[in-house]
């Protein structure tokens, strides 16, 4: 009956009146079995036009053909069959298929013949008209609900069998007893071109986690996943987006089927990553062939990539006519155990957004989460989470918790090593928000065992009542300081707490040295109070004023020979004003009590530094005085595929002639382990500069050859490149060395190391005449991060 119906077709096809237009129509059957093939592909070789079968195997396309072509028709699991179609023809053809001896996973064809190809370049074509964050008149509202949950489950086979649920996207009610809620809010924010301000204040319910705790280590998400973009960063990691300029590196696009609506068609194309361990994503998309718009995508990162501890992570989105994502689904699942089969002492967490647009503003109110109180009790007990909970809050805060108002201070003043006190013990006390919320205690006392001497710190943080923010703080501070650390040495670091990608290693290692040549510090007596403020949503300030005391500096015997004339500096006293200036755009900013962090931007950060003041030696008899005018650019750069690269320019002027410890110093690195800022081959103390230049340029490649070797890239190892510049110049009569050229340093390495650390081979480019330190190395570095 199909064959005569075909066969009817055509002849009634044949006696229509003659138009330049051909037509084929034909059913595509198993030849072993004569029964039909769905949803197999039929198209013209080298064009978009085609078509996919129904479920009774039947297709027809229709098109006027300038030349002879050839017709494709291919299915999973069976060989490709090819027909040469002349113009003007009317054809009526059954297709045999004959199976694949391989099992194929998809729809093989070659990249000349895939009509995917086609469609796909032309909706890169219209990304700009059809993406919602370049048109300044899209404004709508977006509510946003977030979940978090973590596992209970130490039976292995259940804990698979919830893995299989969350990446089919259901969860079963027998499943839902192994998810213990951690956190959850709904929010409504007003979205105006692509840029989200808030609305309404969420709601949320802070189970374990405070809302604090969750922005902090689960923020790194871009509230709204622009598959339009070349790009799309989660956590960090730059993932490509199907729609990228170059997606045809990176993916395999295959036209699975069409649908009739009532615009036209809408074209359903399947995606594969081409390498399954790159940032990269599995699943489909649904195009609108009118606008050549997307409609719906539903995708899925491979278990295989390179991102630690991410298990699964699925996201879907449907879009609205005018291009709105109308609702999105986004669930995570991590798994920590180091094995993927231990649950025992390795918590599993899983995180789910939900987000939709919306016209009014008026949502409903967050409805309780399902969990009886025995549950969040025995949660609240689980040793598991008695742990977490206490490195969170020492990974966020740098304090450790007692559960009262009170808390040890800042870890770092605990237990630290110097050369010249040797080792420091102190004990660093704080007073948290349970005490009083917008006013801050704390104090230390240490005492040095190498000059039996005692040193502490008392200070006293308030934030004002203000619109913005707006903290005014004091404290004094008596304590041996290194002089090769200054203000936006310490901001180029910035807030790596955030990004999950902790180093540990300087202050953990600093007492094991290297260098032959022995590390001084000064006793530093010093009263500041300072002010910090936000000046618009893109501006902050900070401006201080500092009176001190700097000790004496005990230069030993070969520093005194390499590099500074004279074996002691005197101690001076100094009063200094400075301001400073802090310029980001598009950044969402984590206020945690006292403390603020920023999320990383993808525009560049500018810091404008300036100070003066006066300072008197004491062999002198009047005061002088001096000024610094300094400038810092940050920033990280996406590169795709490629990983991403951070940058630190830096360079400043320093006027007048001052003490040692104000000009500016080259950081140099004074143990065995690595540190992306410091220079490692340069001994400390060796340059000092009144003007100068540095930069720091960090290449994560994230896998980018490794993630191609068999075998190695079960690892998830990371190559890393290193290049680390510095120009000065000493202008004066300075009795210590003079100007120098551009030193250069550059390194090499591999990243990720049983996820724990770094190894780096450091080379010297320049300055061989020195022989007093190595002109290569082998550095390490603790490392932890996604």
């Amino acid at each position: 009956m199909k064959r005569l119906l075909i066969y009817t077709l055509f002849h009634f096809l044949c006696l229509l009146p003659l138009l330049a237009e051909t037509i084929v129509v034909g059913t595509v059957l198993d030849e072993r079995t004569g029964q039909p093939i769905p949803n197999a592909n039929v198209f013209y070789k080298g064009t978009d036009i085609g078509c996919a079968t129904n479920g009774e195997g039947l297709f027809m396309v229709r098109t006027e053909l300038d030349k002879k072509r050839t017709l494709i028709i291919s299915a999973i699991g069976y060989k490709t069959q090819k027909y040469q179609i002349e113009p003007d023809q009317y054809a009526g053809i059954q297709v045999l298929m004959q199976e694949q001896n391989t099992l194929l996973q998809d729809i093989v064809v070659s990249p000349k013949d895939n009509p995917a190809l086609g469609l796909m370049q032309r909706v890169r074509e219209h990304r700009t008209e059809n993406d919602i964050s370049l048109n300044p008149t899209a404004h709508y509202d977006w509510t946003e609900r977030k979940q978090l949950y973590i596992s209970q489950i130490d039976q292995r086979h259940l804990r698979r069998a919830l893995w299989k649920s969350l990446q089919s996207g259901m969860i079963m009610a027998e499943d839902s007893t192994y998810l213990l809620p951690l956190y959850q809010s709904i929010g409504t924010f007003s979205a105006t071109a692509g840029q989200f301000t808030q609305s309404i204040p969420p709601q949320t319910q802070s189970l374990i986690f405070t809302p604090t705790d969750y922005s902090m280590l689960l923020g790194g998400i871009d509230r709204y996943l622009n598959f339009y973009r070349n790009t799309l960063t989660i956590f960090d990691k730059t993932f490509v987006s199907p729609l990228a300029s170059y997606g045809n590196n990176h993916y395999q696009y295959y036209l699975y089927d069409s649908l009739q609506v009532a615009s036209g068609k809408h074209y359903i194309v399947h995606i594969r990553s081409k390498n399954p361990f790159e940032p990269s994503f599995n699943g489909e998309m649904t195009i609108d062939s009118a606008s050549l718009s997307i409609r719906h995508i539903r995708l899925s990162v491979p278990r295989e990539v390179t991102v630690n501890y991410l298990s699964s992570l699925q996201i879907e989105q449907t879009y609205t006519a005018d291009n709105i994502v109308a609702q999105e689904d986004l669930s995570m699942f991590f798994d920590f155990a180091i094995k993927a089969d231990t649950s025992r002492f390795f918590p599993t967490v899983l995180l789910t957004r939900h987000s939709s647009s919306v016209n009014s503003r008026v949502e409903a109110n967050l409805q309780p989460i399902a969990a009886d109180t025995t549950a969040m009790d025995t949660l609240s007990h689980l040793p598991v989470i008695r742990v977490a909970s206490f490195i969170a809050h020492i990974i966020n805060t740098g304090n450790i918790p007692t559960g009262t108002w009170l808390e040890i201070g800042n870890i770092e003043e605990i237990l630290h090593y110097t050369r010249y006190e040797g080792w420091h013990v102190g004990l660093p006390l704080t007073t948290n928000e349970r005490l009083l919320k917008r006013v801050e205690f704390s104090a230390y006392i240490g005492y040095g065992f190498g000059d039996k001497a005692l040193k502490g710190k008392g200070q006293i943080r308030a934030l004002l009542p203000a619109e913005r923010r707006n903290l005014l703080g004091a404290y004094y501070w008596d304590h041996y300081t290194y002089t090769d650390v200054s203000d936006l040495d310490r901001l180029q670091r910035g807030n790596t707490i955030f990004y999950g990608e902790q180093d540990f290693t300087h202050w953990l290692l600093n007492g094991i040295q290297r260098n032959t040549i022995p590390t001084t510090a000064a006793r530093q007596r010093e009263l500041k109070i300072w002010t910090e403020n936000d000046i618009t949503d893109n501006i902050e300030t900070y401006f201080a004023v500092k009176y001190g005391r700097m000790g004496y500096f005990d230069f030993s015997k070969p520093i005194q020979d390499h590099y500074i004339n004279y074996h002691q500096m005197p101690s001076f006293r100094y009063t200094t004003l400075q301001a400073r200036l802090r310029v980001g755009f598009a950044e969402q900013r984590i206020d945690r009590y006292m403390n603020r962090f920023h999320t990383r931007s993808r525009y560049p950060v500018l810091f404008f530094n300036l100070e003066g003041g006066g300072f008197r030696m004491d062999d002198m008899e009047d005061d002088d005085i001096y000024a610094r005018v300094e400038m810092m650019v940050q920033q990280n750069v996406g590169l795709g595929m490629c990983g991403h690269l951070d940058y630190t320019l830096q360079g400043g002027f320093v006027f007048g002639k001052v003490p040692y410890p104000l000009l500016k110093h080259f950081t140099a690195n004074q143990t065995y382990t690595f540190d992306q800022y410091r220079f490692t081959l340069m001994n400390p103390y060796q340059y000092a500069a009144n003007r100068y230049l540095l930069a720091h340029l960090c290449w994560n490649m994230e896998g980018l050859l490794f993630n191609r070797i068999p075998g190695i890239r079960y690892l998830h190892l990371r190559e890393l490149i290193e290049m680390k510049m510095a120009w000065g110049a000493l202008d004066g009569d300075y009795p210590m060395k003079a100007p120098f050229v551009p030193y250069i340093e550059a390194g090499a390495g591999i990243g990720n190391i049983l996820r724990l650390g770094d190894l780096y081979a450091v080379f010297r480019l320049t300055h061989f005449e020195d022989t007093s330190t190595p002109w290569w190395a082998i550095r390490f570095r603790i490392h932890l991060g996604l």
